[in-house]
């Protein structure tokens, strides 16, 4: 009788891992950008765990050299699971990166462990998990967008003359 007040348990079964980077190595500061996920049926996968139009707001004019960063280390992952169909004895392609513990998980795809992966490591891809996704190019908006339309839909229900300050360009720094 109790059994059907929950759903059943997902039967696609794997691991994941978190791969972090050391932005500044050897400070102890360390940021999700990717991870890894091996299901118990071969499928095995790492991706960007953390979205592009973030690293771009916070390295600026280094966010290229940043994903380029990011793109070697899935690389050097992805080939490694590809030709040892585990995680073990990794060397990453240069210091500062380290590979987190293997998490067991369960979902309906694999799709499902790398949402349990980013939820439970990235902080910085969960904003990535929550953002809309438009339909036609499954790209994320920007998350700011979102807040933005929400914050004037509340400005025109209490004052529709504040509604023209929205919406404008103004210039906050040389840069």
């Amino acid at each position: 009788m109790m059994e059907k007040l929950f759903p059943e348990s997902p039967q696609y079964k794997g691991t994941w891992a978190p791969v972090y980077l050391e932005p500044i190595v050897g400070s102890g500061e360390r940021v999700t950008v990717a991870v890894a996920a091996l299901s118990c049926d071969g499928e095995r996968q790492v991706i960007q765990a953390i979205r592009s139009e973030l690293i771009n707001c916070l390295y600026g004019s280094k966010s290229d050299h940043f994903q380029s960063m990011i793109n070697w280390i899935i690389k050097s992952l992805n080939t490694h699971i590809k030709n040892h169909g585990n995680l073990d004895d990794w060397v990453p392609p240069f210091d500062g990166v380290i590979l987190g513990n293997p998490v067991s998980g369960a979902d309906h795809d694999i799709k499902g462990l790398f949402r349990q992966a980013i939820r439970f490591s990235a902080i910085l891809g969960t904003l990535a998990l929550e953002a809309e996704r438009d339909e036609d190019d499954q790209e994320p908006k920007n998350y700011s967008d979102q807040w933005s339309r929400r914050v004037l839909k509340e400005t025109r229900a209490i004052n529709t003359d504040l509604t023209k300050y929205f919406r404008r360009r103004i210039k906050i720094s040389e840069s």
